[in-house]
């Protein structure tokens, strides 16, 4: 496969020669050393096509990403900012930015632009669940939230059961029809209804890695931090180290403002 990449990057080469500010070309080589698990390369000629052309969604989202990956939030805010001007009713630009204010330790700033997308978009369940979060790590009222979250909660987990009920009475109706040509619909029906969608095939996995990550913290950790008695303060305002910490738990569970991996543009 590697050698298919190193193919395909000659011809790019002979080709970018011709047409050396070529957004697409660019674009199209950076993909391709991202492939070739070439992100210096990969990089340049991405931040090269987006010189060109500055509103092409996948170069802008790719260098965001890179970005964060790279833990230069700063640089990452300015390039979903710009993405959010070129899609402004696109939630998940929004999300990303207030996202990488959060890894900042900008806490403040993060919960006012939660606020300001919970206000736009009511029934985001994303934005809900980091508000409950980021209010109880600064010690704000999260009643509200708390309840917004769980009513939307259970009108999406009704409105999931029903589409399966729908889903299973529409295999019924059809199976005889199947069955004469020989075609197992009906088992490939119940099949697709016994998986779970794929964001909860997500969350699952994420909680078995925090699971996971949990036994290894507690084989580390020293017994006599194991046998401490709690804390009763409950009252006394987070510092920044519980504020960071609890960070740091949220992040373990895979609850993020935005998958980066959906970020990315499907370069197949």
């Amino acid at each position: 496969m590697q050698g298919n990449y190193r193919h395909a990057t000659k011809w790019f080469n002979i080709l970018i020669t011709r047409v050396p500010t070529d957004p697409g070309v660019l674009s199209r080589l950076g993909q391709i050393f991202n492939k070739d698990d070439d992100e210096t390369q990969a990089f340049h000629f991405h931040l090269e096509s987006y010189r060109y052309y500055p509103v092409n969604l996948d170069v802008i989202s790719w260098l965001g990403v890179w970005y964060v990956k790279s833990e230069l939030y700063e640089k990452a805010i300015q390039f979903f900012e710009r993405a959010s001007q070129i899609q402004p009713q696109e939630v998940k630009w929004k999300l990303m930015v207030t996202s990488c204010y959060r890894r900042m330790g900008n806490y403040q700033k993060a919960l006012e632009y939660y606020e300001e997308i919970h206000a736009q978009y009511p029934e985001n369940l994303e934005c809900l669940r980091y508000l409950v979060a980021i209010c109880k790590d600064l010690g704000h009222h999260y009643d509200n939230y708390q309840k917004k979250l769980a009513k939307l909660e259970r009108a999406n987990a009704a409105r999931t059961q029903q589409n399966m009920n729908n889903g299973g009475a529409l295999t019924r109706i059809g199976g005889g029809m199947n069955e004469e040509h020989g075609a197992p619909m009906q088992q490939q029906q119940q099949q697709l209804q016994q998986q779970p969608p794929p964001q909860q095939q997500r969350q699952q996995q994420s909680q078995q890695q925090h699971s996971e990550r949990q036994q290894e913290r507690q084989q580390r950790e020293p017994e006599s931090r194991q046998m401490a008695p709690p804390s009763h303060h409950s009252n006394v305002s987070p510092t920044k180290n519980q504020i960071a910490s609890a960070q740091a738990e949220r992040d373990d569970v895979g609850f993020d403002d935005a998958d980066l991996d959906d970020l990315l543009p499907d370069t197949e």
